[in-house]
Order: structure tokens, then C-alpha cells, then sequence
């Protein structure tokens, strides 16, 4: 007999099928893990929702931006216009 067909019969456990079920095994795990984070997630999302209805009732939100007038867009797009150029702040202070 060969070294290599020793280890071979020594080493049963080596065999496809053991790995196939080790394979199992470690999916179940993986999908066990997932179950758990998912439940985490919604937990999470929940109080996430929670916490901006409170934020809603409460008036604390973001409405969004102010509207500019017609000055200072123009004012703001001469601003961009001159950037980098140094005369930005100069001609157009804030």
C-alpha cells in the first residue's frame, strides 16, 4: 500500500458525504443568523418609525429650504460663478 491510501484509511471522515453535511449544517447556522438580524432590523425600524412620528407630532422636522427671492439666487449664482477666483467673497460678502 501506497503512503497516500493509508492516510485515505485512516482519515474516513474526509469523505464527500461528511462534507455535504457539514455543508448543511453550516447553512442552517448562516440561516439562523440571518433570522436573527432580520428580527433585529425590523426592531430597529420600528423604533426608528417611532421616533419620527414623535419628531412629526412634535413639529421638529425638516420643512425643507426656505425659498430665495430673485436677488439672492442671483446673487448666489454670481458667488458660484466667481469661485476659486478669490473676488467671490470680496464682491459678494455674506
Amino acid at each position: 500500500m501506497s503512503e497516500n491510501e493509508e492516510i485515505k484509511q485512516e482519515n474516513p471522515a474526509e469523505t464527500p458525504e461528511v462534507k455535504e453535511v457539514d455543508q448543511v449544517q453550516e447553512a442552517k447556522q448562516v440561516v439562523e443568523q440571518l433570522k436573527e438580524q432580520n428580527a433585529l432590523l425590523a426592531k430597529n425600524l420600528e423604533r426608528q418609525e417611532k421616533l419620527q412620528l414623535q419628531n412629526v407630532l412634535s413639529g421638529k422636522t425638516n420643512a425643507g429650504t426656505p425659498q430665495k427671492s430673485q436677488e439672492e439666487k442671483a446673487i448666489d449664482n454670481a458667488r458660484d460663478f466667481l469661485k476659486g477666483s478669490g473676488y467671490e467673497d470680496d464682491l459678494f460678502p455674506k
